[in-house]
């Protein structure tokens, strides 16, 4: 089985749990609780160092968006798999959001790529959210079996 692991970077989406680990942390020090000290601080050196990716089974047609660590040079991560069929209808779907600030002003926009499956009973599901277009552009090449550039 060979995986091939697309590496987006240090993920936010496990911001909440490395923020309550850093409360734990001076929770259980304030308390003298110094091992809960240490493995609140371990678990939150952990929570802010989590990446975000992508993993593709070819031989078995297997995708997953994924959050986790590499250690030792292999993706250590969770994330649900999806068997795709051989004519899966895979597009790319450029979003734009905009965040407004305290003042009511617009001024922040964020622009994403999201790997949307087109599945034959209508619905559509959203494989993952990319924020680098070439990366989603390349992850959707490998997964159609294309070589040549779109």
């Amino acid at each position: 089985m060979d995986v091939k692991v697309w590496d987006e970077g240090v993920s936010w989406s496990c911001l909440p749990q490395g923020v309550i680990s850093m409360v734990l942390t001076g929770a259980a020090s304030m308390n003298s609780f110094w091992a809960l000290a240490a493995l609140a601080l371990l678990s939150a050196i952990l929570f802010f160092s989590a990446r975000s990716g992508v993993q593709w089974t070819a031989s078995e047609r297997k995708f997953r968006s994924t959050t986790g660590w590499v250690f030792g040079g292999m993706w250590r991560g969770w994330g649900r798999w999806h068997v795709l069929p051989e004519m899966a209808n895979l597009t790319l779907a450029h979003t734009k959001e905009t965040l407004m600030n305290r003042r009511g002003a617009y001024d922040v926009g964020i622009e994403s790529w999201e790997l949307v499956w087109d599945r034959t009973d209508g619905t559509n599901q959203v494989l993952h959210d990319f924020t680098d277009q070439s990366l989603a552009r390349s992850v959707l090449r490998e997964i159609k079996g294309f070589t040549s550039s779109d």
